[in-house]
């Protein structure tokens, strides 16, 4: 430990120019480390779900997973795929390679939106078109509730749009989603006429 720092202060120039390029190393890594709250990351995985009524979680696995899984398999970026099938239903989780970028995720769930579509000729006919979700990049979110006392849900729901579309133009927002809209229905009132004949 002596020999070395003899040597520091006897090479007085190396000290200065070790010096200023671990201070210049560090400045610039500061000024460009994330500095995000809630720094943006990728999740690479998307889930196909497939509705087939009245089948049995065999059925769901021989006509329907298996076939999706075929098509699938066509990826060159697949890692592999985890399969659930229940009574009707068939559920894949369809995983990615790790060293995917970010940038090639949307090109990737359109090729694989691409195979299940072209793979829903081959599944049986009491089969439901498949769903692919892929959007489980979006964790970063806020929950917000509104009501109002003396508001019909018709009204509350024309606020929520007005406050969505404004939502929508702050910087940074990507999507906005409405949750517990009442479904609209329609209902008549028949007024039943009665008449009586007296003789």
């Amino acid at each position: 430990m002596e020999k070395f720092v003899k040597y520091f202060l006897s090479s007085k120039s190396f000290t200065w120019l070790l010096m200023i390029l671990i201070l210049g190393g560090g400045l610039f890594s500061y000024f460009n480390m994330g500095k995000l709250e809630d720094a943006p990351f990728t999740i690479k995985q998307a889930v196909v779900i497939t509705p087939y009524p009245g089948a049995s979680p065999m059925e769901v696995e021989t006509e329907v997973t298996d076939v999706l899984a075929e098509a699938i398999q066509e990826m060159g970026e697949l890692y592999y795929i985890k399969t659930d099938n229940r009574e009707g239903l068939s559920k894949m989780t369809i995983y990615l390679k790790k060293e995917l970028r970010a940038d090639q995720m949307q090109q990737s769930w359109d090729l694989l939106r691409r195979k299940v579509g072209d793979a829903q000729a081959k599944l049986p006919e009491g089969a439901s078109k498949s769903i692919v979700q892929d959007d489980f990049g979006d964790v970063l979110g806020v929950f917000y509730g509104l009501h109002g006392q003396g508001f019909t849900p018709r009204q509350l729901e024309d606020y929520a749009i007005e406050i969505k579309n404004g939502l929508l133009n702050v910087k940074d927002v990507a999507k906005v989603t409405l949750y517990g809209i009442q479904k609209r229905s329609l209902y008549r009132n028949y007024l039943a006429a009665h008449t009586s004949i007296s003789k």
